[in-house]
């Protein structure tokens, strides 16, 4: 119990719960005085870590401000790697109050204090080169980057030689609105050519090539199946 700070001033008082202890307020080596008589509750975590730069990401940004950053240079590695005692206050209050006398006219009562110590489950980081890990990453990135497709694009339109120039004409045609204007107005005129020759039946309104017959379109088929 050196910890905690003060100097024992045994109390004179009935009343229970008196702080009697000394007035030291602790630091970060010391209890205060106040844990001789309520006790307190604490959490303690281990954490382990391989690199400094760890150990100041996590511990450091936790620490009490003001201190000197050098404190968390410690040379840490994954031969001889670095663990950290870290210590939490929880409650204020470990104590108990029980009866050790009870007679007629007089009452003892006995303060049992006590320092409970919580183990918690550390979170420990310890860092190791991983070729496996390296190649998998650099291979899902080149998935999700869609760079397999492009890359097989660029060689198939640049280096291949004359077969890259005709893919390259099927893949990048250029196209021209009056010759593909031009090329349907000509399709429409072969295609009317062709019915107006087969046709040989009336219209509903009575006009010349209305449609074509059943019979001549069984003829043109017995023709082109003899």
């Amino acid at each position: 119990l050196q910890l905690a700070g003060g100097t024992v001033v045994p109390s004179k008082s009935v009343i229970p719960r008196t702080r009697s202890y000394g007035t030291a307020m602790g630091s970060a080596e010391t209890f205060p005085s106040w844990v001789w008589e309520n006790g307190c509750l604490l959490y303690m975590v281990i954490n382990c870590f391989s690199s400094d730069r760890d150990i100041k990401r996590n511990i450091g940004v936790r620490a009490v401000k003001g201190h000197d950053q050098s404190v968390w240079m410690l040379d840490a590695s994954v031969d001889e790697p670095i663990c950290l005692l870290d210590v939490r206050l929880a409650d204020t209050k470990s104590n108990n109050w029980v009866v050790k006398v009870q007679q007629p006219g007089i009452t003892i009562r006995e303060n049992i204090v006590n320092l409970r110590v919580i183990g918690q489950v550390g979170h420990s980081y310890f860092r190791v080169l991983d070729v496996n890990a390296i190649l998998l990453f650099i291979t899902s990135s080149m998935v999700l980057l869609a760079l397999p497709s492009k890359v097989v694009r660029f060689i198939a339109l640049h280096c291949l030689g004359h077969l890259s120039t005709i893919y390259r004409s099927i893949l990048c045609q250029v196209v021209d609105i009056r010759e593909c204007c031009a090329k349907a107005v000509l399709q429409l005129v072969s295609q009317s050519v062709c019915f107006v020759e087969l046709a040989d039946g009336l219209g509903p309104d009575g006009q010349d090539y209305g449609g074509i017959s059943r019979s001549r379109l069984l003829e043109r088929v017995k023709a082109v199946t003899r």
